[in-house]
């Protein structure tokens, strides 16, 4: 591989380092990727007005291990402990640097948050049926990555994302000068805005080769979301299951299960059926948006 790794993992989260440790023995990556230690809060003291202390903590998580790595002349592949790796990553992302694709791009995401909305579905389904090829048994035969240019289109991750030399620095100063300022938002939605204000440029390797464990997305080291409303708790779930299902290695009907155990659709409601097949429709080739 022609990259450092790196996993952000707080103290306290034995088990989920545990768990990513064990992926990546899986994946013979156990020596490829060293732990960071995550920063469980506000530990700068910095000014935080805005953030929840989790939220402020994973931001300084990134912001440090920007620091520590800023004089590196190699890529950087950076995981948070609640990742799903693939066995398509890494000779993905060693044919991404080989290409150059990070002279192109300050940051290249392995995935990303799906919108839940007809335009992102569609976008990410036709792409999808462009590159995977399944045959007739269901099964992929073949797939052909390739970068999506994520600066006008809305996504929202620190996941996993692969990092070049030279914007290491870079993003270590615009971390430094945010928080310094008092963040705003927490550290994916930076990055996002970042990205829809030309500061940084941002892609991500589609379909994607990493995702979010689905049995997490009700339950997060980030203090405050895992008590949210159970609207709010289903909300994530329904993206992280949507995005999953774009994952090289995502089982459809294990997201099925999902959809079908937690979010308890009204079956008997007409009108809900109606409209949910006129989505379908939308996510046809023969839907032409207005």
């Amino acid at each position: 591989m022609n990259y450092a790794g790196y996993f952000i993992n707080l103290d306290r989260s034995r088990e989920r380092r545990t768990e990513i440790e064990s992926q990546l023995a899986a994946l013979k990556l156990d020596a490829a990727y060293q732990r960071f230690k995550a920063a469980d809060g506000n530990t700068l003291k910095l000014p935080n007005p805005h953030l929840k202390n989790g939220e402020m903590g994973c931001f300084i998580s990134h912001y440090l291990l920007m620091k520590k790595t800023m004089e590196k002349s190699e890529p950087l592949h950076v995981i948070e402990d609640d990742v799903l790796l693939s066995q398509q990553m890494v000779p993905v992302l060693d044919a991404t640097i080989a290409a150059g694709e990070l002279e192109r791009y300050d940051i290249i995401f392995t995935d990303t948050y799906v919108p839940i909305n007809v335009d992102g579905l569609r976008f990410y389904k036709a792409l999808y049926d462009q590159n995977v090829v399944r045959d007739a048994q269901g099964k992929i035969s073949d797939i052909r990555f390739s970068i999506i240019d994520l600066g006008g289109r809305l996504f929202a991750t620190t996941s996993s994302y692969l990092i070049g030399p030279r914007s290491l620095r870079k993003l270590h100063n615009i971390y430094t000068k945010e928080l310094n300022a008092g963040a705003r938002v927490p550290i994916d939605l930076f990055i996002r805005n970042k990205a829809a204000e030309g500061v940084i440029k941002v892609g991500c390797i589609f379909p994607f080769i990493t995702s979010v464990r689905l049995e997490h997305s009700s339950a997060t080291t980030i203090d405050g979301r895992a008590d949210l409303g159970r609207h709010d708790r289903l909300t994530v779930l329904a993206g992280d299951v949507a995005r999953q299902s774009f994952f090289v290695e995502g089982d459809w009907s294990r997201c099925q299960d999902y959809v079908e155990t937690y979010l308890r659709l009204p079956r008997e409601d007409a009108h809900h059926r109606l409209l949910g097949d006129i989505l379908r429709f939308g996510l046809t080739g023969g839907y032409q948006a207005i």
